[in-house]
């Protein structure tokens, strides 16, 4: 199922009953504001931003002509939906809003009342989350707080990242390729807001290990006699990047879940850790 079937498919299921913890005024005018001028490309961002306004009700005080204006593009997507047809009509329509702040007076007058503040900084410990995202705030604290028991964790070496206070930092999916990357000039992790902690090689909380690999390396440098070519473990530990060595951070990060990895590079683990003693 492609993004905008998917995105099509969950407008439709949704009855639109949004409270007020889960109204982002501000990611809602973000999207908004993508949107112009449109193109056809833009589907899915056009479909996360209708998905916010109600289908039916009473229009805002005043703004009949616009709730009207809404539920013409509503009926483009069902058509887009029912017959797979791309209407000209919602560039078209969109235009009617393409003066600059109209997207934006349009998200204040649906959802200013009934949006509040959105936590964009959470600290555990001495790390700083920052959500510069449309992660919603519920998920932004759950994935913190999943993230700080993951780094309270840490000992030895690897808590040795922590030496200084750590920023990271949720970023958009088209301000970041990887998943995640560490900015050694801003002592920062960035992570992408897509990145879930899953499972599996390259889940959230590895790459999170991986970056600090990173980390160390920034702040600490290598042992003198580490060579990338002996610590050869996954494909990507044999790439180059400008964050530094990839093997080194891939090897740190492996040798946090020794159990999980041992079976295919218990050797390496085990020489690294015998030389971050």
């Amino acid at each position: 199922m492609s993004r905008a079937n998917a995105l099509i498919q969950r407008y439709n299921e949704s009855t639109f009953a949004l409270d007020e913890a889960s109204i982002d005024l501000a990611a809602i005018k973000k999207l908004g504001n993508e949107l112009q001028p449109y193109t056809d490309d833009k589907l899915p961002t056009f479909i996360q931003w209708i998905e916010h306004f109600p289908k039916s009700g009473r229009a805002p005080n005043g703004e009949k002509k616009l709730f009207d204006g809404i539920k013409f593009l509503q009926k483009q997507l069902e058509v887009y939906r029912e017959h797979g047809l791309m209407s000209s009509n919602i560039a078209s329509a969109l235009s009617w809003w393409s003066a600059e702040g109209e997207m934006d007076r349009i998200a204040d007058v649906f959802f200013a009342g009934k949006s509040k503040a959105k936590v964009e900084v959470i600290k555990h410990g001495n790390v700083t989350f920052h959500n510069g995202s449309s992660m919603s705030e519920a998920r932004f604290k759950k994935t913190t707080k999943t993230i700080a028991d993951l780094l309270k964790g840490l000992k030895g070496f690897h808590k040795k990242a922590l030496s200084k206070p750590l920023e990271i930092h949720f970023k958009y999916t088209k301000e970041i390729r990887a998943k995640a990357v560490y900015k050694g000039l801003l002592d920062q992790v960035w992570v992408k807001e897509s990145s879930k902690p899953i499972d599996l090689y390259g889940h959230l909380l590895y790459v999170i290990i991986h970056e600090l690999g990173h980390r160390y390396e920034f702040l600490h440098k290598r042992p003198k006699d580490f060579e990338d070519r002996d610590f050869y473990t996954t494909k990507y530990s044999r790439t180059e990047t400008m964050a530094g060595s990839e093997s080194f951070a891939e090897i740190f990060a492996l040798s946090h879940w020794p159990d999980k990895y041992n079976d295919d590079y218990s050797d390496q683990i085990e020489r690294f850790n015998a030389m971050m003693k």
